[in-house]
C-alpha cells in the first residue's frame, strides 16, 4: 500500500488531532481510548504496514498536543510515513543533526544513524512500558516491525527545499536491500575534499534484509 493511500485513511479517518484548537491538551477519554487499542495491537505481534503505521500515528496523538519527552525519532518516523515534506519540529531538529554529521564525517554513518531503527526500538519500548503496554511480541517481531516502516517510507521521498546540504531523501528496496539516495546543494560538501566539489547526490546501503 502506497504512501500516500495509506496517509489519506488516516487523515479521513481523523486520526489527526488537528482539528483541535492548538495548545488543547487530548482529553483523558480520548487517551484512554487510544491506549486501549494500542494494547491489543501492539500485543497481537502482527506488524504489517497498515499496523505500523496506526501505531506511530496514534503514538503522536497521544503526544503531539502536550509536552514531548525522548519520542524524536518517533516522532520523525511518524511525521515521515505521512508526509512528503518535514515540516515539523522534531523532524527539523534531526534533520539538522543529519545535515551537521554529514558536513563533518561519513555521510554514511551519518544518514544510518538518523534512520536509526534501533534508537526508533529503545523509545517505542520505553513508551509503550511507560503507558502500561506489553512489549513482549514487539521484541520477538522487531524484524516484521521494521521492514514493515522501511517499505511505507521506501514510497515516500522527503523534500526540505530550505535544506542547506540535502533538498531529497528517498529510500528505495534493491533485491534484499533497501537503498537510499539523496540530493545535494551544489558545492554545500566541498569543504570535505575534492571528490565532493561537485556531487549532486549520496547513495547507499540503508537495510539488508535477511
Amino acid at each position: 500500500m502506497a504512501c500516500s493511500e495509506i496517509g489519506d485513511l488516516f487523515r479521513t479517518r481523523m486520526v489527526y488531532p488537528e482539528f483541535l484548537p492548538k495548545g488543547i491538551l487530548v482529553p483523558q477519554q480520548m487517551e484512554k481510548d487510544i491506549l486501549g487499542k494500542l494494547i491489543d495491537v501492539v500485543a497481537s505481534g502482527k506488524y504489517n504496514e497498515p499496523v505500523v503505521m496506526y501505531i506511530l500515528v496514534e503514538i503522536r496523538k497521544l503526544t503531539e498536543q502536550g509536552q514531548v519527552n525522548n519520542c524524536n525519532r518517533i516522532l520523525f518516523m511518524a511525521d515521515w510515513v505521512v508526509h512528503y515534506k518535514l515540516d515539523r519540529k522534531p523532524t527539523k531538529l534531526l534533520l539538522e543533526k543529519l545535515e551537521n554529521d554529514i558536513s563533518r564525517s561519513d555521510h554514511g554513518k551519518a544518514i544510518i544513524d538518523l534512520v536509526s531503527f534501533q534508537e526508533l526500538r529503545v523509545e517505542l519500548i520505553n513508551f509503550f512500558k511507560s503507558h502500561g503496554i506489553n512489549t513482549a511480541k514487539l521484541r520477538v517481531n522487531w524484524r516484521q516491525f521494521s521492514t514493515a516502516l522501511v517499505d511505507i517510507i521506501s514510497d515516500c521521498p522527503l523534500e526540505n527545499e530550505q535544506g542547506r546540504v540535502i533538498t531529497k531523501f528517498q529510500v528505495k528496496r534493491s533485491g534484499r536491500n533497501y537503498e537510499y539516495s539523496a540530493q545535494v546543494v551544489p558545492g554545500s560538501l566541498a569543504h570535505l575534499g575534492s571528490e565532493f566539489k561537485n556531487i549532486a547526490g549520496l547513495t547507499g546501503t540503508l537495510l539488508a534484509m535477511s
